[in-house]
């Protein structure tokens, strides 16, 4: 297994190609545009079989413009995924699944997330930055709901 994890944003966006024990193999942050054009090539160049994107959620708060175009660059990868890599699996995860799943609470900074990633991969990848860390996370995340190591929030609460 191959997972693309990545961290969405409203004009650049992180990523991380990792192998099944979550070590990562190629990171990046790049803009939308860029990504979308590559995202065939990094799928098939990488045997990509799961694509674990984080998902923008609702805390009861008004938002700003830019987390309507992360929506929209979630739709954007999603279409691209299904259009042209119908074998790759692909997940959306929310980031506070992320933050139980890695730190063990919702309400910790991507600082605890961050470190919580470093604590798992046992050493920090030269050059991954704060979007790059986001997306190592999810991916991480993703391979513990798959594993059955963690259960998603959505999940827990579905037959409430």
């Amino acid at each position: 297994m191959i997972i693309l994890a990545i961290d969405p944003g409203s004009e650049r966006t992180g990523f991380v190609v990792m192998d099944s024990n979550g070590i990562p193999l190629l990171f990046d942050k790049i803009d939308n545009a860029t990504l979308i054009v590559g995202l065939y090539r990094l799928i098939k160049d990488n045997a990509v079989t799961d694509v674990a994107i984080e998902m923008v959620e609702s805390y009861g708060k008004s938002v700003s413009a830019s987390i309507f175009e992360t929506c929209i660059m979630i739709g954007r990868i999603e279409e691209n995924i299904r259009a042209h890599h119908g074998g790759v699996r692909e997940v959306r995860v929310m980031r506070k699944d992320v933050k139980l799943a890695l730190t063990g609470n919702y309400s910790n900074k991507d600082a605890d997330v961050r470190q919580a990633c470093i604590n798992r991969l046992g050493y920090r990848p030269k050059g991954m930055a704060n979007d790059m860390w986001a997306a190592q996370a999810v991916g991480i995340t993703y391979i513990d709901i798959k594993n059955g190591h963690y259960t998603s929030i959505k999940e827990r609460t579905k037959n409430i």
